[in-house]
């Protein structure tokens, strides 16, 4: 269990924002999470560090502040000093993680499931937020990393659904090639 706040997930998105994030990244901090076999949950990431704080102080309860977090080394620490000037932002972030995350729920819902071979029009026919979730989905049950599905890697397996002009045979991470024949593609592992 770890102490994780709502201003930790805020310093995290706007960490994300500066390395141009997709909206899956900017959810923030996952609350519930497996981490090298570990399970791992921040229950308090709806709390701000000041009501935190604040609680502590009314039970007569001390809290550790790490030296490291005065240290302008880190980006971190830059940023939580602008939050700390602007609370407004703080907020906004919050907001926008809970958007994102209400997003990828959206997305994960509604994104089709593609069978092992499956007609281009399935992907070529969505709209590219679910194509893209789509696309992932199958490429990773047929034994792509997940790490390595970026957003290039899964728009050339659109692209090849959408358009006859591509090359029929791609390779894909993982040792996957996938091949269009007849207006349906299927994949082979290498």
């Amino acid at each position: 269990m770890l102490a994780h706040h709502a201003d930790d997930v805020a310093e995290t998105v706007m960490q994300r924002l500066i390395r141009s994030s997709s909206f899956a990244g900017l959810t923030g901090i996952s609350p519930d999470s497996i981490l090298n076999g570990v399970r791992v949950i921040r229950p308090l990431l709806n709390i701000r560090r000041q009501t935190l704080r604040d609680f502590l102080t009314q039970q007569s309860q001390s809290f550790r502040q790490d030296a490291s977090n005065d240290s302008d080394d880190y980006l971190r620490n830059r940023l939580r000093k602008i939050l700390d000037e602007k609370p407004e932002l703080t907020t906004a972030l919050l907001d926008l993680a809970a958007a994102c995350r209400h997003l990828v729920a959206w997305t994960d819902q509604s994104a089709p499931m593609l069978e092992t071979e499956f007609p281009t029009k399935m992907l070529r026919t969505l709209p590219n937020l679910l194509a893209r979730r789509s696309a992932a989905r199958w490429l990773q049950s047929a034994g792509a990393p997940p790490a390595d599905l970026t957003p290039e890697v899964l728009d050339r397996l659109i692209t090849m659904a959408a358009d006859a002009a591509t090359s029929p045979k791609q390779q894909f991470p993982g040792h996957l090639t996938a091949h269009r024949r007849r207006d349906r593609i299927s994949t082979a592992t290498t």
